[in-house]
């Protein structure tokens, strides 16, 4: 029966100590001679023979044949309770069983002695051979002691590497020449969703489509010796789903150092490449701003006071542009006493205040306005947003007329803007606080949502606003719109709204834009649209009292007083007319520019036919072209109509002919009215071309073009005017061609 606790000698391992021998020696004559000699030689240390097999401790055995057939089952159970270090026997055969030895040798040592018996000498033994086999048995003692340590610590280098790999937070997968796996940590089996069991021994199970020849080629740089760095590729789950990775991969080697597999290092970077992408996205939206942002730049940054976005590009502070202020800090690019005085109000956004301050720099003085950026999960701000705005003119103009800087100081103050973002994906509205502030709103306790925006629109202009802002988006054009908004409080207010967003590859983006308080504007608007009906409503009830006296004298009297009736009925039918044209303008002027797409093809040929049959004796010719929708207001048909019936009403010809065509670029549309008349004054070209007459004093002879300038002036168009050959004029109105024409071009 083997021991369960055997002595063992593997701590003795070339310690200096002698070497035990136990002698296993039956003859008492040869026992006493063997350890005689034993003990000659200090390099040994006779084990008392007394003491049992399975408890003696000793590093050879030294046995007769009638001691080791008395004693073959013990001395066979210790030699294996040794295993696998070796415990060496040296069988002394006596000299009188030479014949024995010699023909059943092969007999005995096969049947009793082939497991136990190491070596073999017949009696009597030489003193030198004895101990030359004494030797090269304990040679192998100390290899297999040597070995066997080797391999327990092999081992345990082999079981830390494990419990590192096993404890790795990223996948390790090691696979053969042929890309069978051979070792799967539980990282891989929590990132690609295989257990051990089930990928061990096969062929790996992660290569989506067209992935495969880039896996052989890495397992066939590293089997040449060659080690891959973090390269970025895919790779496929057991549920089949793709999810970016960032491997590293490299030779594994035996102790001798031939190449046995290739073990590759696979991170899951699905959740790293996500925020990567918010990360861009964020700035975006942020660049978006800066490079749209009025009247001064915008800048964010870290909490290391480092420039992440500044805007727009044509930015120059201290002859440093947009990207060169990009990447770096504040105490890099400005000298002490600027840092000095930026540092605790950036420091303070960042700790979640609001400021606002100015200072001089470089012959300038700046206001800024530093915000905190608050992020999704953050406990605070880890950026801020600053705004600056050049003021140095409003200074100097401070400083020269206080009172009117006061004034405009004062109007700053009550102007009211919200600033807000519309993701039209998730229906999700961000607001700053003014922008709450606005709707009458404490910071912070805006829903956030789109229909939460839409609750507080008034019911009546509510699909207005629902149509007009989806309508910018779906065709990448600005929102314009004025509508009424009701705060919580009942109290209803007017809104100038204005916003923009841009279309990218992967869909619609957000719209960014400013909400304007525009009520007192309004309110003014009202005033002065009951005054001009009270002057009309008055100028016309005089006027019907002038023209029914007038007709009277014209249809009572001889000439010439029926003549002079004729001319007193002329201009107050005239006089009537300006009045209607003032209340045109006065209807435009004060309602808000809502511009809209509009089809000029069908809205000219309208107009042309409206001109023949109102005077037949003009030629009007039409020529259109395909795709000319322009972004204009409602009013640019009475525009165009005006402009035609000016020519006619000024032509000196008694059939006068006036000829209109459309030119569509790629960006405008154009056009023209050519007449053959008189052409136009000089008076009258001033408020073409400026919505002003030449002199104070010295006012056109009509409304008309001032209607005609400020319809295309509210529409953000042009107007040119030349002169046509031989005789004659052409005004030309260009507009901005409306996204939704290009398709149809």
């Amino acid at each position: 029966m083997q021991r369960s606790n055997p002595p063992t000698s593997i701590a003795r391992i070339d310690d200096g100590t002698p070497n035990r021998i136990y002698p296993v020696v039956a003859d008492r004559g040869n026992r006493r001679l063997l350890l005689e000699w034993l003990e000659s030689h200090p390099e040994y240390e006779p084990v008392d023979p007394a003491t049992a097999i399975e408890a003696a401790e000793f590093d050879v055995c030294i046995v007769d044949q009638q001691g080791f057939l008395n004693n073959s089952g013990a001395l066979k159970i210790r030699k294996e309770s040794e295993s696998p270090i070796l415990l060496p026997y040296l069988l002394l055969l006596p000299e009188t069983d030479t014949e024995l030895i010699e023909t059943d040798r092969g007999e005995f040592v096969d049947s009793a002695a082939s497991s136990t018996i190491d070596e073999f000498v017949s009696l009597p033994i030489r003193q030198v051979e004895l101990e030359w086999r004494l030797k090269a048995l304990l040679r192998l003692r100390t290899q297999s002691l040597t070995l066997n340590r080797n391999r327990d610590e092999l081992e345990e280098l082999n079981q830390r590497l494990r419990a590192v790999i096993d404890a790795a937070p990223n996948a390790i997968v090691v696979v053969d020449a042929d890309g069978t796996v051979t070792q799967w940590n539980p990282a891989a089996e929590r990132t690609f969703g295989w257990k051990e069991g089930e990928v061990m021994d096969r062929p790996i199970p992660i290569l989506p489509d067209g992935k495969r020849s880039e896996f052989e080629a890495w397992v066939e740089k590293n089997f040449a010796g060659d080690l891959i760095r973090g390269e970025q590729t895919t790779r496929q789950t057991k549920t089949g789903d793709l999810i970016d990775v960032r491997v590293s991969t490299s030779p594994v080697r035996t102790a001798t150092g031939e190449i046995i597999g290739s073990m590759a290092i696979i991170e899951d970077i699905t959740d790293e490449l996500e925020r990567k992408r918010e990360l861009q996205e964020s700035q975006r939206r942020y660049q978006l701003l800066a490079d749209n942002f009025p009247d001064g730049f915008v800048a964010v940054f870290d909490d290391d006071l480092r420039y992440l976005l500044v805007g727009p590009d044509s930015l120059a502070v201290s002859d440093l542009g947009a990207d060169e202020m990009e990447g770096r800090t504040i105490f890099e690019l400005f000298p002490d006493w600027v840092t000095d005085e930026l540092a605790p109000h950036y420091r303070a956004a960042l700790e979640g205040e609001h400021r606002s301050f100015e200072m001089e720099f470089d012959d300038h003085v700046f206001e800024l306005t530093v915000v905190p950026l608050e992020e999704t999960g953050s406990s605070g701000p880890a950026k801020a947003m600053v705004v600056a705005r050049d003021i140095t003119e409003a200074v100097e103009r401070e400083q020269k007329l206080k009172e009117i800087d006061e004034s405009r100081r004062l109007a700053l103050e009550a102007s009211d803007a919200g600033i807000w973002e519309w993701d039209p994906d998730s229906a999700t509205m961000n607001w700053h606080e003014t922008c709450e502030g606005l709707f009458g709103l404490e910071p912070g306790t805006f829903e956030g949502t789109f229909e939460a925006y839409l609750d507080r629109v008034h019911q009546d202009d509510r699909d207005l606003v629902r149509d007009a802002l989806t309508r910018a988006v779906d065709r990448n054009e600005p929102f314009e719109l004025t509508y009424r908004i009701v705060r919580d409080d009942g109290t209803e207010r007017w809104i100038d709204g204005r916003g923009r967003a841009t279309v990218t590859d992967v869909g619609r983006a957000p719209m960014v834009g400013v909400n304007v308080d525009i009520t007192e504007r309004k309110e003014w608007q009202k005033q002065l649209a009951v005054v001009g009906r009270v002057l009309r409503h008055d100028i016309r009830n005089e006027m019907n009292i002038i023209t029914g006296w007038a007709e009277s004298i014209e249809r009572g009297a001889d000439s010439p007083h029926s003549e002079h009736a004729s001319h007193i009925l002329d201009h107050a039918y005239r006089l009537i007319e300006t009045a209607e044209k003032e209340r045109s303008i006065t209807e435009i002027l004060t309602s808000e520019p809502q511009r809209t797409a509009v089809d000029l093809d069908p809205t000219i040929a309208g107009i042309a036919a409206t001109i023949r049959n109102r005077y037949p004796l003009a030629q009007v010719s039409v020529e259109t072209a395909a795709g000319a929708t322009v972004l204009s207001t409602v009013h640019i048909g009475r525009a165009i109509e005006e402009l035609i019936e000016n020519a006619i009403v000024h032509s000196d010809r008694e059939d006068p002919r006036v000829d209109l065509s459309i030119t569509t670029n790629p960006d405008t549309v154009e056009i023209s009215v050519r007449d053959d008349g008189p052409g136009i004054p000089e008076s009258e070209r001033s408020v073409l071309r400026t919505g002003e007459s030449i002199e104070p004093l010295n006012h056109s002879s009509g409304l008309g073009l001032w209607l005609v300038y400020w319809i295309v002036w509210r529409s953000n168009g042009s107007l040119s005017f030349d002169e046509a050959d031989p005789r004659g004029s052409v005004v030309t109105i260009e507009l901005k061609r409306s996204q939704s024409s290009e398709g149809s071009a």
